[in-house]
């Protein structure tokens, strides 16, 4: 099983069974058995999801157990910023690998671990990159140029 937590602090928590797929196709017409016949599609799946924040939500509130009766898919919508989302996306994606055999999913999450990790050193670089950039002298001259460009077209124009 997989959870996430929303801004509201509860946990949702998903675990993709045989039920759960056919409640999502029937609510969402998105086919989670189809996607989970293999890693491959399961992955395109989830592309696709992370490209249409809607229909991820609606998966996710279809798939996930409400921590509290009566919650809404707009309750749970209401309740993801950016971080909240993000884990959430990451839930449903960790609870359709722990669907497959034991013998593909430990396949697939050292795969995924290797992907987060490379991924995040590449972030880490970029980030690197920009800090250097907004601590050159260059960036200082261009906003300084930017700030006095404008200024002096004010002073013109009166």
């Amino acid at each position: 099983m997989a959870s996430f937590t929303d801004t509201q602090e509860r946990e949702w928590v998903i675990e993709i069974t045989l039920g759960v797929a056919r409640k999502v196709k029937s609510e969402t017409n998105v086919d989670l058995l189809a996607a989970l016949r293999n890693p491959e599609s399961a992955n395109k799946l989830m592309q696709k999801l992370a490209d249409d924040p809607e229909s991820l939500g609606q998966v996710i509130y279809v798939a996930a157990k409400s921590p509290d009766e009566g919650l809404t898919a707009d309750d749970l919508f209401d309740a993801l910023d950016h971080e909240a989302a993000n884990a959430a996306f990451n839930a449903l994606d960790d609870a359709m690998t722990d669907f497959f055999p034991p013998q593909v999913r430990g396949r697939l999450k050292r795969a995924k671990k290797r992907v987060k990790d490379i991924m995040q050193t590449e972030s880490n670089r970029n980030l690197a990159e920009i800090d250097e950039e907004i601590d050159s002298e260059e960036f200082e001259q261009k906003i300084l140029e930017s700030i006095r460009g404008k200024s002096s077209t004010a002073s013109q124009a009166s």
